[in-house]
């Protein structure tokens, strides 16, 4: 988990692993999309772990990361799709807020 953050960020740190998007002031920024693959290799490890740690079964622990991949996917899509639209990127991250609700 450590080292595919470490990998991540010093892509970032690299100035790698992003595009630019305008958004709807029409000013432009980076987005990050490096960050979204680190989170969704990592937080489904570190939720196994934890599941296999508290003894959970393995339904519980499948539908906790299937939960935490469609949160992933919900705040990912927004930006990447929609970066000039407010209410479909709020709309997404309602979405995948309503996801995390169960993590």
């Amino acid at each position: 988990v450590t080292g595919i953050a470490s990998i991540a960020y010093l892509i970032m740190a690299f100035d790698g692993g992003n595009v630019m998007v305008t958004l709807a002031s029409g000013d432009e920024r980076k987005f990050f999309y490096v960050r979204y693959l680190d989170w969704a290799f990592t937080t489904p490890l570190l939720l196994l772990d934890i599941g296999l740690l508290a003894g959970a079964s393995l339904s519980h622990i499948s539908f906790i990361i299937g939960c935490d991949v469609l949160m992933i996917v919900g705040g990912l899509a927004g930006p990447v799709f929609f970066p000039a639209n407010e209410t479909a990127k709020w709309t997404l991250f309602t979405i995948g807020m309503i996801w995390f609700a169960p993590i």
